[in-house]
C-alpha cells in the first residue's frame, strides 16, 4: 500500500508530527510515500515580510522511500475564485503527479492539514482508503475570511475521509459529535530528544519541574505559564 500525505509542514522542517506519522506507515510496510508539501491557505499578511524562512528547511533527512512535491500557489485560496485560479494557472504539474501516483495500484490518502487541493483530490483521485489527521484545531490559526475558507475546508474533509485522527480529547470530540469515524492518536515525543537539562538548570530531585516541547504562538497560554510557575 502506498500514502499520498498531505502534510502541514514542508519535509525539510524540524522532525514532528507528520514526520513521525509518514516512518509509522514505513515501518508497517508502505511502500512509498508522495509528500505533498504545503502551500499558502490564507491570505497574506504584514508578518510575512518578517518570518523567518529558514525555520522551514532545518535539513530534516527525507527516507529514500519519500517522494516529495512542490506545489506552487499564489495566497489567494480563501477568495471565491482563489482555489479556481491556482488550479488553472499554477497546479497542473503537481495534479498530473499525483494523478500517475493514484493509477499506479491501491494507495491511502492522508490530510493532515485542510486545502483545497486536498479536497479536490478526496473527490476526484478515488483512494483506496483515506484519513484526516487533525493535529491542530486550524481554523484557529487564521482569522476573517482565511479562518471561515480554513473551517469549510476542514468540514468536507472530515465528511469524506474514512477515519479521522484526533491529537486531543477536545478535537476527538469535536468530530465525534458529527457522528463520524474518530479515533484519539495522542501527540508525543521521543525519548531521544528530550535531552536533559542544561547542568545549570539542574534541581533537587524533590523539586517538582514542568516541561514544555513544542512550538509557540500567539495562541500560547502565557498568563497560564506565569501562574503555574508562581504556584510551583
Amino acid at each position: 500500500m502506498r500514502l499520498l500525505y498531505f502534510s502541514p509542514v514542508p519535509a525539510g522542517s524540524y522532525a514532528q508530527r507528520p514526520h513521525f506519522l509518514v516512518r509509522a506507515w514505513l515501518e508497517r510496510g508502505a511502500e512509498s510515500v508522495l509528500w505533498v508539501n504545503p502551500y499558502p491557505c490564507r491570505l497574506p499578511q504584514w508578518q510575512d515580510v518578517r518570518r523567518v524562512r529558514g525555520l522551514n528547511d532545518q535539513c530534516t533527512p527525507v527516507d529514500p522511500r519519500v517522494r516529495v512535491l512542490h506545489v506552487p500557489a499564489l495566497p489567494v485560496e480563501p477568495l471565491p475564485l482563489g482555489p479556481w485560479l491556482n488550479r488553472r494557472l499554477f497546479w497542473r504539474s503537481a495534479w498530473r503527479e499525483m494523478e500517475r501516483f493514484a493509477a499506479d495500484g491501491p494507495w491511502v490518502l492522508g490530510v493532515g492539514r485542510p486545502s483545497a487541493l486536498a479536497l479536490a483530490a478526496i473527490g476526484e483521485l478515488q483512494p483506496t482508503a483515506s484519513f484526516f489527521d487533525a493535529m491542530d484545531n486550524f481554523p484557529e490559526f487564521h482569522r476573517g475570511l482565511s479562518r471561515r475558507a480554513m473551517r469549510r475546508h476542514e468540514d468536507a474533509i472530515a465528511q469524506r475521509v474514512d477515519l479521522v485522527l484526533a491529537s486531543s480529547t477536545f478535537l476527538a470530540e469535536k468530530f465525534a459529535c458529527r457522528g463520524l469515524h474518530v479515533e484519539k492518536l495522542l501527540n508525543a515525543c521521543e525519548n531521544a530528544r528530550a535531552e536533559s537539562p542544561p547542568s545549570a538548570l539542574r534541581l533537587p530531585p524533590s523539586t517538582p519541574v514542568l516541561g514544555y516541547l513544542g512550538c509557540f504562538g500567539r495562541w500560547f497560554d502565557w498568563p497560564l505559564v506565569v501562574r503555574l510557575a508562581e504556584a510551583m
